[in-house]
């Protein structure tokens, strides 16, 4: 079903949102984005650097009824192979937040507050920001334009930590300052778990967990080994610390 917008002012206003979101990922320079899901129940935001590739395909596959996704132009020929009738691609942005999901379901008449469960990943922030520096690094032949890849390419591991400005996680995490009473959120580092979870709970189809986009490196610790860099990482993604989903290490 595609997207419900009837008049030419939503049309502009919507056009105008894109517009404004990719202007600015552009200009931080970091990595392409990764799809929202909305489905008939549910909806998946993909926090970056957190499973975004393979929870998609596995949501795509897993939820009953119609599924409208916004993808970003590098996913969309990966998603194609799992579009099941029903599933809808559309091409946008990528990483939309929030707030911004909350402008999309207002154009089809719903709100996040009326979906069964709005879905979201989280990661250890030691482990996100090696991924990010990694990838960044091992990517950078194809983003040498962009500032944070440079960043990457040129600097040690701390000096990117205290360098780096990923956005602030609580855009995916909260709506008005709050987490949605709907929220449920599956951990990185126990996706099969928390999905066979989830899909008792909400009745999923069966669908198998492909493992995608994958950045090799070693363990965290072995690149984060001054309090400097830990408190670069804290202060970044000081939310999830803040909130118990995970515990600071002590370093140095």
């Amino acid at each position: 079903m595609p997207l419900d917008i009837r008049s030419a002012g939503q049309r502009r206003q919507v056009a105008m949102w894109l517009r404004v979101a990719v202007s600015a990922f552009s200009a931080s320079g970091s990595f392409g984005g990764t799809p929202l899901l909305i489905g008939e129940r549910f909806v998946f935001l993909h926090v970056p650097k957190a499973a975004g590739k393979s929870l998609s395909r596995y949501m795509i596959e897993a939820w009953p009824g119609r599924v409208h996704g916004y993808v970003a132009p590098g996913q969309m020929l990966e998603l194609r192979e799992v579009a099941r009738p029903g599933v809808t691609l559309e091409v946008t942005y990528g990483h939309e937040d929030m707030a911004q999901t909350q402008v999309l379901l207002g154009q089809r008449g719903r709100r996040i507050e009326d979906m069964a469960a709005v879905f979201a990943c989280v990661r250890n922030p030691y482990d996100i920001i090696v991924s990010t520096y990694c990838f960044m690094r091992r990517t950078f032949k194809n983003n040498s334009h962009k500032r944070f890849f440079k960043l990457a390419k040129n600097l040690d591991f701390e000096g990117f930590c205290t360098q780096f400005e990923p956005r602030n996680i609580t855009a995916w995490l909260t709506l008005h300052g709050k987490r949605p009473p709907n929220l449920r959120l599956i951990r990185f580092e126990s996706l099969e778990a928390d999905l066979s979870a989830i899909a008792t709970e909400y009745g999923f189809n069966p669908a198998a967990l492909p493992h995608l986009n994958r950045t090799d490196h070693d363990h965290y610790s072995g690149y984060i080994r001054s309090a400097t860099c830990e408190r670069a990482i804290y202060e970044k993604y000081r939310y999830l610390f803040d909130c118990g989903f995970y515990q600071r290490e002590a370093v140095g």
